[in-house]
Order: structure tokens, then C-alpha cells, then sequence
């Protein structure tokens, strides 16, 4: 059985699926009663807000870094929102969550609009660099 301690842990950069680097870790959340380690804290930097990462979205422990499984759900507000054909159909305005899952997106149509489109997330095909929508998605006028 491998084991690492806490230094192994804290002060190392977090990198998400895209490969950007969240920021530092600062924290380890341990669980009292199980005596498990629940997730961490992420200092993003300078006026960002910290954030938090369950344990279940930690993809491996690394050297230098720890690597995510997943972006984090604060990292899709305001990605572009493109149908399957490439072209921007608007942005993320929020992001809805049941279980710490994504089940919906608001769509904003465009930064001055007041239009507003909640989207499920059934019909998110891929969420990178830009949130991109199956084929099968249909926007509303």
C-alpha cells in the first residue's frame, strides 16, 4: 500500500482536465468519524474565492501536482456555448446542481440580452475550452 502525508499534499499546484492550474492546495478536509480524507481547498489567488474539491473529483495524486477528474462547475460560468456545428449560440450565465452534478445550464444569448435559456445537461456534448451541445439540441426563439 502507497501512502503519502499531508505534505505531499499541501502546496502543490491543482490542474484540472483542460490542464489550466486551479491554484495551490491549502487544506486537507478529513472526516472525524470515517478518518477519511473528504477533499481540499484550492487557493486560487489574489481576490478569487477558495475553492473547494470533494475527493471524488481528485484524479490522482502527483508528484508535483495534484490532477482533477473534472472541471469545476465555477470554471463553466462564462465559457461560450456552441451548437454542434461550431458557431456560438451564447454563453454560461450559471450552472445548476443536484448532487454536486451538473443537471442544467442557464444560457445567456449574448452579454446585453435579457434572454435567458435553461439547457439539460443531456444535450452537453463536451465542456472544454467552450461548452459544446449535441446535435440533437434545438434553441428556442
Amino acid at each position: 500500500m502507497a501512502t503519502i502525508t499531508s505534505d505531499d499534499i499541501l502546496g502543490k499546484m491543482a490542474v484540472d482536465t483542460s490542464g489550466d492550474v486551479l491554484g495551490i492546495i491549502t487544506e486537507l478536509h478529513i472526516d472525524k468519524e470515517l478518518k477519511i480524507i473528504t477533499g481540499i481547498t484550492i487557493d486560487q489567488g489574489f481576490m478569487k474565492p477558495d475553492l473547494f474539491v470533494g475527493i471524488e473529483h481528485i484524479e490522482t495524486f502527483g508528484v508535483d501536482s495534484v490532477f482533477l477528474n473534472k472541471i469545476p462547475y465555477q470554471k463553466i460560468k462564462g465559457l461560450n456555448i456552441l451548437n454542434d456545428g461550431g458557431e456560438i449560440i451564447g454563453f454560461v450565465e450559471d450552472v445548476i446542481l443536484k448532487n454536486h452534478k451538473i443537471t442544467d445550464i442557464v444560457m445567456r444569448k449574448g452579454k446585453f440580452s435579457t434572454k435567458r435559456e435553461v439547457i439539460s445537461g443531456k444535450f452537453i456534448e463536451s465542456i472544454a475550452e467552450d461548452v459544446v451541445l449535441k446535435k440533437h439540441f434545438k434553441i428556442k426563439n
